[in-house]
């Protein structure tokens, strides 16, 4: 098979570019080495979290202004319009986000910290200060069995940001199964498992 245009890079300025193209009717191949950086990614998109001087940035765009004319950012001519088309981009194809390249907000990752971040999927919550946490109740619940999500560091992070924590262990027959394999007892599957609806009312009841 021919192509018009190939890409080297899976990564989000790939995949864009791909998509672009199609929408324009060319044909074009995206050439990965494995799996792209986005296929770890933990639900959200950071476009610029500190500027040149180490500071934290609030607004990317303005921030960008005053990075350094080497920067890669520099030698974007209107950094917001294309920032706004990447969202699009994405909406177009069926990925809910939300955020503004002039606001970062912040995003909570599975490691118990919150970073700044531009895009984050839209069933994630976002947050708009680092202490939004202070003061408040917080549980942290983890499917019985599942080892590779460590309880206790996440519970010590909330704990260093001001919440008053507490954890929880919830056991389902479904999950229980997946026990039996040391295998099997992944995220993925434990997902699969969530996602149906008799198991989330076990959850609830």
């Amino acid at each position: 098979m021919r192509f018009s245009t190939i890409i080297i890079g899976g990564g989000l300025a790939g995949l864009c570019c791909g998509i672009r193209l199609q929408k324009a009717g060319v044909q074009c191949a995206i050439v990965s080495a494995g799996q792209s950086a986005l296929h770890f990614f933990s639900g959200s998109f950071e476009l610029l979290n500190v500027d040149a001087e180490g500071k934290s940035v609030d607004n990317p765009v303005v921030a960008i202004e005053g990075l350094p004319e080497d920067h890669p950012y520099k030698k974007i001519s209107d950094f917001s319009h294309y920032a706004e088309e990447v969202k699009s981009l994405l909406i177009d194809c069926g990925v809910d986000v939300n955020g503004d390249a002039k606001a970062n907000h912040f995003h909570f990752t599975p490691m118990g910290t919150l970073k700044r971040s531009w895009l984050s999927l839209g069933d994630f919550n976002r947050f708009d200060s680092m202490d939004c946490f202070c003061g408040k109740k917080v549980e942290v619940v983890n499917i019985a069995g599942f080892l590779d999500f460590n309880m206790k560091f996440v519970c010590d992070a909330f704990a260093r940001m001001g919440a008053k924590v507490e954890q929880r262990k919830i056991s389902l027959e479904a999950t229980d199964k997946l026990r039996t394999s040391p295998t099997e007892m992944r995220a993925s599957n434990i997902a699969r498992v969530l996602d149906v609806k008799e198991n989330q009312n076990q959850l609830l009841t």
